[in-house]
């Protein structure tokens, strides 16, 4: 494995194939395998290039552009994002599809612990009636007479 310097056509090759495996769906550490391959280097340097490739470019961004300025609409008050705020949600909005299919999990699940429930209460209803009924042949039944004699 090499651990000399990182040039740009290397980081170049990098930052494209990763990106490259993005957009086909697949995962970074894929990408990084196979750049390992053809740069001669590990998997993980060049996971641990790229993240801070990454950095450097988030940083850049962040001092070129403090702020992004959304023209003002029909509302009356000034609105500003940084960079992070449009970050942030932007990561929201990619896992929404990940809380949608955990939400609906979630649901399913309350539905059959809802249904679970009615069973239960219908078995405790059924339960209770027949202590009733026990309750109520003890104190009307042969029983009675003689223990109201003593």
């Amino acid at each position: 494995m090499s651990k000399s310097k990182w040039t740009n056509e290397e980081e170049n090759i990098l930052t494209e194939m990763v990106e490259s495996y993005l957009h086909k769906k697949k995962t970074k550490k894929e990408a990084f395998d196979v750049v390992a391959n053809i740069l001669n280097r590990s998997s993980s340097a060049c996971r641990a290039r790229y993240l801070k490739i990454e950095r450097l470019k988030a940083k850049e961004t962040v001092i070129k552009n403090e702020t992004i300025q959304i023209p003002q609409s029909t509302t009356s008050h000034d609105q500003s994002f940084t960079l992070e705020d449009v970050i942030s949600y932007l990561k929201k909005y990619k896992t929404n599809d990940y809380y949608e299919q955990k939400n609906h999990k979630l649901r399913c699940f309350f539905a059959s612990l809802e249904k679970e429930n009615e069973g239960i209460k219908e078995r405790y209803q059924l339960a209770l009636s027949k202590i009733k009924e026990t309750k109520d042949l003890f104190l009307e039944g042969p029983f009675v007479n003689t223990y109201n004699e003593k």
